[in-house]
């Protein structure tokens, strides 16, 4: 196992910088159970980077990076369509049915 997140995470801005959460592992499986929270000081939604080799996003996880102006960035096991060879992509991601994000 090279990360397990089973609490809470709040990344709120201070002053200009937005919230940002990064969650990655070279090898191994990381598992979501909890909530990540990323907004910046503005009530903008942040950053949030989960990355590793092997996935999950358990029914009980919840990934808010929405915002009253403007919704955030979420990678989840990478760049879409894993183009951006500076983004490290998963080899498998799983997302469960019922979770939120």
């Amino acid at each position: 196992m090279a990360f397990r997140h089973g609490g809470t995470i709040d990344a709120l801005g201070v002053s200009e910088r937005n919230g940002e959460v990064f969650l990655g592992s070279e090898e191994g499986q990381g598992i979501i159970n909890g909530t990540i929270c990323a907004k910046d000081a503005l009530g903008n939604g942040g950053r949030v980077e989960i990355l590793g080799q092997y996935l999950k996003l358990e029914n009980r996880g919840a990934i808010d990076i929405s915002g009253r102006e403007k919704g955030g960035t979420l990678l989840f096991g990478g760049e879409p369509q894993g183009k951006n060879p500076a983004v490290r992509n998963a080899s498998h991601s799983f997302i469960e049915k019922g979770t939120r994000k």
